[in-house]
C-alpha cells in the first residue's frame, strides 16, 4: 500500500519539490540522506518479538498488508491463527506510532482484538479519509448449520480500533451478506476503496470460483455492480490472487488457473495466468483481451502473484520470479520479446516476489524473499528490489538494485531452517520505506512474529507518471493551478450548468477528500491545507464527463 506523509517544515518541502517546479509531469525527487535502516524505529530498525517495545500480543503474527495513515501511524492486518498450534476466536489488527512503539490509543496497547470466529486471518487493509479502517480476511464459524468452513469477513474499525456498528452487522460483513443464504464458504483476500467510498472486495467465492463484489459505504451489497453486487468468474479450478482498481474505476483481478485433463492436473502445464478487467459497473471490458479476459501462459508453472494498474491503463504484472507489462488492449509490451523478464539477484538464489508497486512508468518496487536451500533446509530471507521498465535491476536502489534482510533465527542443532519474508511495502515521497511480513524470532522455532522494518533515504527516482490527462478530448479540459500547491487548489474552465463532484485520492486510489459543487462558477477553489505532502489526483465527475489531473501537494 502507498500513502504519503509530509516533511517537517515547508522549507524542506520546497527543497524536495524544486525539480517538480520545472515539470509536474516528471517525478524527480532525490533523498536527502543515504539509504539505510532507521535504527530509531522499534529495536535496530524493526519490531521486536516481546519485550518492553512490543504490543499486548508480543507482536506475534504475520503481517500480510499494511498502510500508513496521514498522521504517520502504521496499521497492519494480522494473521495470528495456528501459531504453534494455538488459535482463538479473535480477528487482530495492529497499529504503531511512527517510531515503532505500539499506539496505545488503538485497542489494547496497539491491538484491535475483535471477537469473530476460529482461525481468523487478516489479509488486506484500506484507510478511509474519515480515519476509519477497513480490513478483510477469513474466519471459521457456524453459518446455516455448517461449521468449520472458512468464511469471508470484512470489518470496519473506528479510529480507536473498535468495530464500527454502522457497517454491516456489528461492524462486519460476512459471506452470506454478499452471496445470500447459500453463501457458506468464501474468503476475502483483497479489498480496495473507491474514490466515492464504495468498497471493492475480491477473493474465493462459492464453489471456489473467483469473485469481485462491491459494497456500499454501510456494507450492503451495491446492486448496481455486476449481478446483485457480485461478479463471479465461472472457473472451477482457480485461485484469486490479487485485486486492484484504477483511477477510472476499472477493476483488475489476477487469477491463477489450474489446468486439468480428465480430472487430473496437466503435469506438462499445471497452471496459467488470467487477468479479468471489469468496468465501474462490474461488466467485462470488451476491448481488453477476449471479452475482458486475458489468458497468459508463460511457463509450465506461471505462479502469478501481483499486478498494478498504471495511469496509462497498462498493467505491471509479476510472478514469483518474473516481471512483465501488459498494454491497455491486453497485449504484452514489446519491451519483453520473451514475454517476461526473469528476476534474479545473486548466487542463483531463488527469488520469490510477493508484490509489485509502480512508482512511475519506468520504476517498480518489489518485495518478497530469497529462498535458498542450505544443507537440506530452506533459509528464507526478506528481499526488496527495484527494477526498470524492462525488468532490469535499478542500481540507484542500494547500488545493486536489491537489498536482503537475513533476520530469521537459526539454531545450532536440530531444526536449522529460518524465515524472513516481506508481503507488502509502503514508500513515502520523502524516501521513507516500510516493509511488512513475517520472521521467526526464536532460535529453532517456527513461531511467526510480525516483521515490520523501516528504511530512510530511498530514492524515489525519475519517470513520467503518464496520468495528467485521462479525460475524453471532445470535452474542454479543466485547468488546475498552482501545481505544485500548498493550501489551495484552483480549478478553472468548469461548466456551470451541471453538478460537479471532485474527488482527491492518492496514487493508489485511496480517497482523501471529496468536494461537491452544484452549478459551479467557471473557477472554484478547493482547500487542501490538511493534506500531507505528496502526489495526488483530482478527479472531476459530472453527468457528461470524467477528468483526472495529477497535482503536487507541498
Amino acid at each position: 500500500m502507498i500513502f504519503f506523509i509530509s516533511f517537517t517544515s515547508h522549507f524542506m518541502k520546497i527543497l524536495y519539490y524544486i525539480p517538480l517546479l520545472v515539470s509536474v509531469l516528471i517525478l524527480n525527487a532525490r533523498s536527502v540522506s543515504a539509504q539505510e535502516i532507521d535504527s530509531t524505529f522499534g529495536v535496530n530498525g524493526f519490531l521486536p518479538y516481546g519485550g518492553a517495545f512490543s504490543n499486548s500480543e508480543l507482536n506475534k503474527g504475520i503481517g500480510y498488508n499494511s498502510a500508513v495513515q496521514p498522521d504517520g501511524k502504521i496499521v497492519v492486518t494480522i494473521d495470528k491463527a495456528d501459531l504453534n498450534g494455538q488459535t482463538d476466536l479473535f480477528f487482530y489488527t495492529y497499529r504503531y506510532n511512527s517510531d515503532g512503539t505500539p499506539d496505545d490509543t488503538f485497542g489494547l496497547n496497539g491491538v484491535s482484538k475483535l471477537f469473530t470466529g476460529d482461525r481468523s486471518r487478516g489479509y488486506d487493509i484500506a484507510l478511509q479519509p474519515d480515519g476509519k479502517i477497513l480490513v478483510a480476511g477469513e474466519t471459521e464459524y457456524c453459518v446455516n448449520g455448517i461449521c468449520g468452513a472458512p468464511q469471508l469477513v470484512v470489518f470496519r474499525l473506528k479510529p480507536n480500533g473498535d468495530a464500527d456498528s454502522t457497517f454491516g452487522e456489528h461492524g462486519k460483513v460476512i459471506t452470506s451478506d454478499i452471496f445470500g443464504a447459500t453463501g457458506t464458504f468464501a474468503i476475502s483476500y483483497r479489498l480496495n476503496l473507491q474514490s466515492d467510498g464504495k468498497i471493492i472486495v475480491g477473493g474465493r467465492g462459492i464453489g471456489g470460483k473467483p469473485f469481485v463484489a462491491r459494497l456500499n459505504t454501510d456494507g450492503s451489497a451495491d446492486v448496481s455492480f455486476a449481478q446483485n453486487g457480485v461478479h463471479t468468474e465461472n472457473i472451477a479450478y482457480s485461485q484469486s490472487i490479487d485485486l486492484k482498481i484504477d483511477a477510472l474505476g476499472n477493476v483488475y483481478q489476477l487469477i491463477r488457473v489450474y489446468n486439468y485433463i480428465n480430472s487430473a492436473v496437466d503435469t506438462l502445464n499445471p497452471e496459467d495466468v488470467l487477468i479479468l478487467k471489469l468496468n465501474s459497473l462490474g461488466q467485462p471490458v470488451a476491448s481488453f483481451g477476449i471479452s475482458g479476459r486475458l489468458l497468459l501462459n508463460f511457463a509450465p508453472n506461471d505462479n502469478p502473484v501481483s499486478l498494478f494498474p498504471m495511469d496509462d491503463q497498462s498493467i505491471a504484472l509479476v510472478g514469483s520470479n518474473w516481471f512483465t507489462r501488459i498494454l491497455p488492449n491486453g497485449t504484452i509490451s514489446p519491451d519483453f520479446p520473451a514475454n517476461f523478464k526473469e528476476l534474479s539477484v545473486l548466487n542463483s538464489e531463488p527469488v520469490t516476489v510477493k508484490k509489485v508497486i509502480a512508482l512511475s512508468d519506468t520504476r517498480f518496487l518489489l518485495c518478497g524473499s530469497l529462498y535458498p536451500k542450505v544443507n537440506g533446509n530452506y533459509l528464507e530471507k526478506g528481499l526488496l528490489m527495484m527494477v526498470d521498465k524492462f525488468g532490469n535491476k535499478d542500481t540507484s536502489f542500494n547500488d545493486t538494485g536489491f537489498q536482503i534482510f537475513d533476520y530469521g533465527m537459526i539454531g545450532s542443532s536440530g531444526w536449522q531452517g529460518k524465515f524472513a519474508v516481506f508481503y507488502d511495502v509502503d514508500l513515502l515521497p520523502d524516501g521513507t520505506l516500510y516493509a511488512t511480513g513475517k520472521r521467526n524470532p526464536i532460535v529453532g522455532n517456527t513461531l511467526a512474529s510480525l516483521f515490520l522494518l523501516k528504511m530512510t533515504g530511498v530514492q524515489i527516482g525519475t519517470g513520467s507518471l503518464n496520468s495528467s490527462e485521462l479525460s475524453n478530448q471532445k470535452y474542454k479540459p479543466i485547468v488546475v493551478y498552482p501545481n505544485p500547491a500548498m493550501n489551495q487548489l484552483h480549478v478553472s474552465n468548469l461548466s456551470a450548468n451541471e453538478t460537479l463532484e471532485f474527488s482527491i485520492f492518492s496514487l493508489k486510489g485511496e480517497l482523501v477528500k471529496k468536494h461537491q459543487l452544484d452549478f459551479p462558477s467557471s473557477t472554484e477553489t478547493i482547500e487542501i491545507g490538511e493534506l500531507k505532502s505528496g502526489i495526488y489526483f483530482l478527479k472531476s465527475d459530472s453527468k457528461t464527463e470524467t477528468q483526472c489531473i495529477r497535482f503536487i501537494k507541498l
